[in-house]
């Protein structure tokens, strides 16, 4: 009987050993949790090309909300972020490593932050705009010498940094010599507002970029008609340059030396001309 004790004893000796041994265990295992979290925090890196350390505290669809080692807290649309990681720090904080990226919701991935992309070299997802002028000489013969000096701006959505789809508005003058007779010549000016659908492909995601601008609208005042562009050029981050040509559908007055007077006809009127432009929008 005696004997039996002690082995009863000696047993919940040993079942109390290991109850102290898995709670050391455990509390083993929550302490290293809690360093590793400490050594520990969020990067954020934006498209404009900042970057946050701290601590994420919220992380929805449309924003987020980080909080930073001095005690400030930024908020941030998502639509603003490239990309958050979280990074390993040592002692007094310093950067160690990255050691596991954070998945963030909506089509931003994981590899979407592109460093270059930040400099403002090329056009982004996003509105964007231009504001230009353009000169040309007439390649027709409808006219002789005919000039054109076009004022315009264009407004859109880029797609991504190749495609863009706008609207725009131009403002065209012409300066028209024609015959009154056949010894006779006269100097008139024409002018034509348009409304014009606009549509351009850069070509290279890099700071110079060759691109093609093809536009399609209709005119009024002084001409009336259709309106089709269509130009290629060179992008340098900001700045346009380009060539092309414009056809304009209209009517014209002409004069009639057979029936000795003014009569209307259908035309198409024709003009080779150069292009600047300064455009605005995110990069």
């Amino acid at each position: 009987m005696k004997k039996h004790n002690g082995d009863c004893e000696t047993m919940k000796k040993r079942i109390s050993l290991k109850r102290i041994r898995s709670v050391l265990i455990v509390a083993a295992l929550l302490v290293d949790v809690a360093v590793m979290a400490q050594t520990q925090r969020d990067v954020v890196y934006m498209k404009n090309g900042s970057v946050i350390r701290g601590q994420v505290t919220n992380n929805s669809d449309e924003k987020v909300v980080v909080e930073t080692d001095d005690g400030n807290v930024f908020v941030y649309k998502k639509s603003d972020i490239n990309k958050m990681v979280k990074e390993a720090t040592g002692k007094g904080g310093e950067e160690r490593s990255v050691v596991k990226p954070i998945r963030i919701a909506g089509d931003l991935k994981e590899d979407t932050y592109d460093p270059a992309a930040s400099n403002g070299r090329w056009p982004t997802k996003g509105w964007r705009g231009f504001v230009g002028g353009c000169f040309g000489l007439a390649l027709d013969d409808v006219f002789e010498h005919r000039a054109v000096c076009t004022f315009y701006t264009s407004h859109g959505f880029q797609f991504n940094h190749a495609l863009y789809l706008g609207l725009g508005l131009q403002s065209e003058g012409m300066g028209v010599e024609r015959y009154v007779s056949s010894n006779e010549t006269e100097v008139v000016s024409l002018n034509m507002l348009t409304l014009f659908l606009d549509g351009r492909v850069d070509f290279l995601k890099k700071a110079v970029s060759p691109f093609l601008d093809c536009r399609v609208g209709h005119g009024w005042n002084n001409l009336e008609g259709g309106y089709f562009a269509l130009m290629a050029g060179v992008r340098v981050k900001r700045h346009n340059m380009a060539m092309g040509i414009e056809r304009i559908s209209t009517k014209v007055d002409e004069y009639s030396f057979t029936y000795g007077r003014w009569k209307s006809c259908d035309e198409v009127l024709s003009a080779f001309y150069f292009s600047y432009s300064y455009e605005f929008g995110r990069r």
